[in-house]
C-alpha cells in the first residue's frame, strides 16, 4: 500500500538551491512547492496543506526566523528545518529553536537530508 504523498515547502530565493534540494527528494513520495521570498511561502502555505517547511535564513524582505514565527503562529505543529551556510546567525536570537525543529548546514548531503525528514514525516 502507498503512503499518501507529503507537501514540501522550499523557501530559498535561489534557484539552484531549490533545484539541488528538490532532486535530493525526487526519491520519496513528495509534492514539492518553492517559494522564492516569505510573501511566497505563507500564500503557499495558505493555499497548499503543507506538511514541512525547508527553510533558508536569508531570504529578500524577511529572514527565514520571522517568517517561521509567522508560519508558527499559524500552525504550531508544522515541523520547519533550516538549510542554511549561516547556522551561527540563529544564536542571536532569543529562543529561536522554539520556531524550528532542526539546522542543517549546507553543503547538504542527501542521505542526512532524508533522514532528517523521516523525523517528521512519513516519506
Amino acid at each position: 500500500m502507498q503512503t499518501q504523498a507529503i507537501t514540501i515547502l522550499i523557501v530559498d530565493d535561489i534557484k539552484l538551491n531549490y533545484v539541488v534540494l528538490k532532486g535530493m527528494l525526487r526519491s520519496l513520495n513528495s509534492k514539492i512547492l518553492w517559494a522564492r521570498d516569505h510573501k511566497e511561502a505563507l500564500q503557499l502555505c495558505d493555499q497548499y496543506d503543507v506538511d514541512l517547511v525547508l527553510m533558508d535564513f536569508q531570504l529578500p524582505g524577511m529572514n527565514g526566523l520571522e517568517l517561521s514565527k509567522k508560519l508558527k503562529n499559524k500552525n504550531k505543529s508544522l515541523p520547519i528545518i533550516f538549510q542554511t551556510a549561516n547556522a551561527h546567525v540563529l544564536e542571536t536570537f532569543e529562543n529561536p529553536d522554539k520556531y524550528y525543529e532542526q539546522v542543517l548546514e549546507k553543503p547538504i548531503q542527501k542521505e542526512m537530508l532524508v533522514n532528517t525528514l523521516k523525523q517528521y514525516v512519513s516519506v
